[in-house]
């Protein structure tokens, strides 16, 4: 399925119909290679790989900020962060930022694309651009990863001598922050005077490499938080809206039904045609709750889930008694509709599905 965090979804249906441009602005990440054999489904925004153990290359984009092409409004600053919280949600297996050990910049780019040039004087001391040549400079990812540190290429950069990078390289402050799995790409023009107008092509803002692992099955996603977390900035210093943030789809298809293992009795897994698994419950989910290691059956599921008193709302008496029902196994009692995550265990699983539930009004 194709995610797309924003109310413009009729911007990527004409998109996708052939009209180059839609109504509201759009942020994405686009697959764009792999270091082995491959297939991309631009439709699906997704990359189809036959097996893991594979290094892909993510592109991100933007682009519509002026639906009208008027010249107004002008842009000056963008921040993109990535969403890694599905690096985890195929099958099995995982995503990760690719580690390349480099003990230069010239490692990284010819690892993962970009120049290095020489501009006389630009460094006169090796303080002044750690892990980077007297001289140079670099376009594209740097041994500088972790942050000064160093060892290994940075697996966020932008690489701002691209022709179709959305700044000026020299007349924009831009910088990559990787200190957490979700990475954060910005800059912002020193000048608002040079603020650009929207060319009406998708502009590139930053490369994005992992790794799909060995053992990995499934569909993941690489994908973005909307704003306020991802965001363009216009020249007045406000922020353009609405924004479509979509996502990216990394697909290594099963083979076999045992590729679909789940490690739950309580499932039957199945490997769809399409390559796809699904993971039917075999037991009646409206009835009871189900424990994957043994496949017992336990427990009373709640009318809605985290409402644990059906008064219609999940608020603190709720949580009173998953407090009271912590480390029941099997719940029983008034601890029967209390597992919320359904394993016949109230444990830290139930505390995340319950904080979930947590003012959804219904």
């Amino acid at each position: 399925m194709i995610r797309t965090r924003t109310i413009c979804l009729v911007a990527w249906a004409i998109a996708l119909s052939g009209v180059p441009r839609g109504r509201c602005a759009n942020i994405i990440i686009v697959p764009v290679a792999s270091d082995g054999v491959h297939t991309i489904n631009a439709a699906n925004n997704e990359i189809i790989l036959p097996s893991g153990g594979q290094r892909i290359t993510l592109e991100i984009f933007v682009d519509g900020w002026d639906p009208d092409l008027d010249g107004v409004p002008t842009l000056k600053g963008f921040q993109v962060v990535v969403d890694s919280s599905g690096y985890t949600n195929g099958v099995r297996g995982f995503l990760t930022p690719t580690l390349v050990p480099c003990s230069d910049d010239q490692t990284c780019i010819d690892a993962f694309g970009g120049v290095c040039s020489f501009l006389g004087d630009a460094c006169t001391v090796d303080s002044d651009c750690p892990f980077v040549d007297v001289g140079e400079t670099c376009e594209g990812s740097r041994c500088d990863f972790p942050i000064l540190v160093g060892g290994f290429c940075e697996p966020g950069f932008m690489y701002g001598g691209r022709p179709d990078f959305i700044f000026p390289p020299t007349r924009n402050l831009a910088a990559v922050d990787l200190t957490a799995l979700d990475f954060r790409f910005a800059s912002t023009l020193l000048d608002p005077k040079d603020a650009i107008e929207d060319p009406g092509t998708r502009l590139y803002v930053g490369t994005l490499v992992l790794d799909v692992s060995s053992d990995a099955v499934g569909r993941y996603e690489v994908g973005l938080f909307p704003s306020p977390d991802s965001i363009l900035l216009q020249v007045d210093n406000s922020i353009v809206q609405p924004l479509n943030a979509r996502s990216a789809l990394v697909l290594v298809p099963c083979q076999l039904n045992s590729d679909c293992a789940d490690n739950s009795v309580c499932t039957t897994d199945v490997c769809a045609p399409d390559g796809t698994c699904v993971n039917t419950p075999n037991f009646d989910e409206t009835v009871s709750c189900c424990d994957p290691g043994t496949g017992d059956l336990c427990g009373v599921p709640s009318l809605v889930p985290g409402d644990f008193d059906d008064d219609g709302r999940t608020d603190l008496s709720d949580f009173a008694l998953l407090q009271r029902c912590f480390h029941a196994d099997p719940p029983t009692g008034e601890c029967a509709n209390v597992d919320v995550s359904c394993n016949c265990s109230i444990d830290a699983d139930d505390v995340a599905a319950f904080v979930a539930e947590i003012g959804v009004s219904r």
